[in-house]
């Protein structure tokens, strides 16, 4: 511990600067008198000063802002302020608070007053008049005394540095003896302890405070008194010395001691020795136990001398690793590195390059009868009391077993991260032991993560089914089922598992052996299939009564279209408008049912959105509750689409009606459109999607939401959450049928008290061209005496469409089915221009009616007309030579301009 002397014998003794009394610095004369501070000024300049003055306590304050003299004058009676109060001020300030300042006075002050001054922070006082000489001595000692104190800091400074430095210095070597009891300590320049560790009370068997009392001789044997005073006059003379002395310990005990000692240097001065002393006696016996230790462990031991590369000791462990038992020691470590496998010889000499510090190193030996055995090393840097690498200590160890346990895990572990399913070893107490590539790429956890925690994949749904399995691993030895797993936030994955209970050699139960397959892609395939199975069996069901319900309506639709014809009366007229209003509202249902079963068809033409909002916003505002607030935001360049604008009509009035019904109490329905390019990583998201551009339509709601297990449930047929009676179910999936059918696609976004929010991407029609207008109708074509035949089962069918042809200028023939058909064609080919016949007929349906005619005259015009509408239906026609089809029901105009088409058509 350092030991507190007087400063200034200290500095004498290190030799420290004491400035000279003829040093002269800067002064500041402040006083308001113009005479005695230009006399004063002048006094102190000649006397070698630099001086400057001012006349009051403002100026004092702006030239200290410039220059910061050594000593200030300051007279205690100034005309602005009082001298005193200046002199707190300037104390108070850190930059000035080291300067001293002596107080001017002219004439006796009393006590009281002196007091005052100083307790504002005055050094001194000055009483005028005074000598010159007087004058310039003062000045001059209270300078001297400035620098004396500052000198006195400089070097109580400088020794808490060196005291620093020394202690960090023996922390140091300390630690490079860790296993030895090594006495540090340090010397003055006349041999006097200046510090010591505790290790040096223990190895001179004095006490602290006796100790700090003796000079270094006292606790070294007399026999060694000499040559200890000149190892230390060596040390002060800038060199290292190492010796082994005797200790005359206080005890009345001898002992050997090791000591080195090196000179303590500050600011290129030596100004004592630091020394570090050991007990031989305890370091033998430590070599000793050493030894004995090396000599007998498995691991191979040996030290290198740096100096001279040789190896100064191998234990037979060593030998054994060789393969060399019988062989003498060889120092020649390039031996040793010879022995390495040619292809890990270089990357081991590149390792042992980064000596002296510590590395390590797995290699393979070559045995001089051939046998390759793996090794594991690592070297220790040993230092001496200058701290520099003198040795190098190494052990190594046969890893061969190891080596070969990993290369067998290796290949197990490669094959099991090859394997598609999620495998993973669950301890008994829960912790994960192995985690496999596939379970990474399910569970997105990489294995560093997983291995030795608890994280498991969470039951999102299955918590119950979880814990049965994990019991029924435990109680029967395996587990067969499937799991509902969350893997993040919001979402789930299907799990197919296969869990099997490992058992140790002792047959005690060890681990779970867990392979999980990821089946929900083929979940959603199965219950894609099913749903396609579905609307197959509810196409067939609606295809099957499409033809019988569309006779009944279609004879109504074309039969009020004559009515009108025949009748001015205003009240027939208005039942007849009821009448067709209901026909086709029966006939919209049959196309509803048929739309989400067989796919939606349709007229496609360029639609600005903008005017179907338009529309929409209408009948809003005029058919819902007044406490619906209906909010339309549209882009003014909203781009084109191609589509129908009934069936669009229809899928936005779907959902605004929607929207009206989760709201019983009212609120607000939010319209908004835009145009967005759907990108490549946007469009991978979604499964409809396609890149390119596409106007968005977005319906939005405050309603009640929706939970969103609601949600992937909300577009099937049927699937309703009113009330019995107010709803069908078919909204929203006719409404996604249309959507589909246009190239686009839904998302639907909802929040249980939020509302909910559904997104129509429709893609644009990219070709300019002006916003379509509204078409006036133009008047229905006429015929020209053309023989049409019509083909229908339904009586009443045939009727109509015979007495609508004749009103608008044709002839018609008529045939019950196909067989008639035939008949009537093989008379008459050369007078028919046009065959309409139904598709689906009894006896002879339509599509061998229309290969018969065919055959017959290859040229034959075919309009087809069924209720079944969609694609595979019209594909079968086209391939039999059908020029149009007319879907059922259909009116007189859809009739006339396809009939006029088609005639007019080579």
């Amino acid at each position: 511990m350092p030991t507190n002397r007087n400063p200034a014998k200290i500095a004498l003794a290190l030799g420290l600067r004491i400035l000279p009394e003829s040093s002269r610095g800067c002064v500041l004369f402040v006083d308001d008198d113009t005479m005695l501070r230009e006399v004063g000024l002048s006094v102190l300049q000649e006397a070698g000063f630099e001086a400057f003055g001012v006349a009051s306590g403002e100026e004092c304050l702006a030239a200290l802002h410039l220059r910061l003299p050594d000593l200030i004058l300051l007279d205690i009676n100034l005309p602005d302020i009082d001298g005193r109060d200046l002199c707190r001020q300037l104390k108070e300030d850190s930059r000035l608070a080291g300067i001293p300042i002596v107080h001017l006075t002219g004439g006796r002050i009393s006590s009281e007053e002196q007091a005052a001054g100083l307790e504002a922070g005055a050094d001194g006082y000055i009483v005028r008049p005074l000598s010159n000489h007087e004058l310039v001595a003062r000045v001059d000692a209270i300078l001297r005394v400035k620098r004396t104190e500052a000198e006195l800091r400089r070097v109580t400074a400088e020794l808490r540095a060196s005291t620093r430095r020394l202690e960090q210095s023996e922390q140091r070597y300390r630690s490079l003896f860790e296993h030895n009891p090594d006495a540090v300590y340090s010397l003055d320049r006349e041999g006097r302890f200046l510090s010591f560790n505790a290790a040096g009370e223990a190895l001179t068997g004095y006490p602290t405070d006796e100790l700090l009392l003796l000079p270094y001789h006292r606790v070294l044997a007399p026999e060694d008194h000499a040559r200890a005073a000149r190892d230390f006059a060596r040390v002060l003379n800038g060199e290292t010395t190492c010796s082994e002395l005797s200790l005359a310990r206080g005890d009345d005990k001898r002992c050997r001691a090791k000591i080195t000692s090196l000179p303590i240097i500050v600011d290129g001065k030596i100004v004592g020795a630091f020394c570090i002393a050991q007990d031989v006696t305890q370091k033998r016996e430590s070599e000793e136990r050493f030894q004995q230790l090396a000599e007998n462990v498995d691991d191979a031991f040996w030290i290198l001398d740096v100096a001279t590369q040789r190896m100064l000791y191998t234990n037979p462990a060593f030998q054994r690793l060789q393969g060399r038992d019988d062989e003498p020691l060889n120092p020649d470590p390039h031996t040793y590195l010879e022995s390495i496998h040619p292809q890990d010889r270089a990357r081991v000499i590149r390792t042992f390059q980064q000596m002296p510090y510590a590395v390590n190193a797995e290699y393979r030996i070559v045995q001089p009868d051939g046998t390759v055995r793996w090794n594991w090393a690592r070297t220790f840097p040993i230092r001496d009391g200058r701290g520099e690498v003198y040795r190098i200590a190494g052990i190594a160890r046969d890893i061969t077993e190891r080596k070969e346990a990993e290369d067998l895990i290796g290949e197990q572990a490669a094959l099991l991260d090859n394997a598609q399913e999620a495998i993973y070893v669950q301890g008994l107490d829960g912790v994960i032991k192995f985690w496999n590539r596939s379970a990474e790429r399910t569970y997105g956890r990489h294995a560093a993560e997983v291995i030795g925690s608890r994280l498991l994949p969470h039951a999102a749904h299955d918590s119950d089914r979880h814990n049965t399995a994990r019991r029924q691993v435990l109680e029967q030895g395996k587990w067969i089922g499937e799991l509902v797993e969350q893997i993040g936030i919001g979402r789930e994955i299907t799990v197919e598992g296969h869990w099997t209970l490992v058992r140790d050699a002792e047959g005690e139960p060890k681990s779970i052996l867990c392979i999980n397959t990821d089946i929900t892609e083929r979940r959603k395939l199965e219950a894609q299939f099913l749903r396609a199975q579905r609307m197959e069996s509810i196409g067939t069901l609606a295809g099957g009564i499409a033809h019988d319900l569309n006779n009944v309506l279609s004879p109504i639709v074309m039969s009020v279209d004559l009515l009108k014809m025949k009748t001015d009366d205003p009240a027939c007229l208005e039942v007849l408008e009821t009448v067709e209003t209901s026909a086709r509202r029966g006939a919209d249902m049959v196309q509803q049912v048929l739309s989400f079963a067989r796919g939606v068809e349709g007229q496609r033409i360029i639609v600005q959105p903008k005017h179907l909002l338009k529309e929409v916003q209408k009948i809003v505002a005029d058919a819902f509750p007044k406490n619906i607030e209906l909010k339309l935001s549209q882009k003014p360049d909203l781009w084109n689409v191609l589509g129908d604008p009934t069936q669009l009509h229809q899928v936005l009035l779907n959902l605004c009606v929607n929207a009206r019904d989760a709201m019983p109490e009212g609120g607000r329905i939010t319209i908004a459109a835009e145009n967005m390019t759907v990108d490549e990583p946007y469009a991978s998201m979604h499964h409809d999607a396609k890149a390119g551009p596409h106007v968005i339509i977005q319906v939005q709601d405050n309603g009640t939401g929706m939970p969103s297990a609601l949600i992937e449930k909300i577009f099937d047929p049927f699937f309703t959450t009113k009330e019995l009676g107010k709803g069908t179910g078919l909204g929203l999936s006719t409404s996604l049928a249309i959507v589909k059918s246009h190239g686009g696609f839904i998302l639907v976004s909802s929040e249980v008290g939020r509302g909910s929010t559904f997104k129509i991407h429709l893609p644009a029609y990219q070709e300019e061209s002006e916003d379509p207008v509204g078409v006036n109708q133009p008047d229905l074509p006429r015929g020209n005496g053309e023989l049409i035949m019509v083909v229908d089962d339904e009586s009443s069918i045939r009727t109509v469409t015979q007495q609508t042809l004749e009103a608008f200028g044709y002839r018609v023939v008529l045939a019950s089915d196909g067989v008639d058909a035939v008949a009537v064609y093989a008379q008459r080919q050369t007078e028919i221009a046009a065959v309409i016949t139904d598709m689906m007929m009894p006896i002879m349906d339509g599509p061998a009616t229309i290969q018969v005619l065919v055959k017959i005259n290859p040229l034959v015009k075919i309009i087809a007309a069924s209720g079944l509408s969609g694609q595979a239906q019209v594909a079968k026609g086209g391939c039999l030579g059908v020029r149009e089809f007319l879907p059922k029901p259909y009116t007189t105009e859809a009739m006339l301009h396809t009939l006029a088409t088609v005639l007019a058509t080579p």
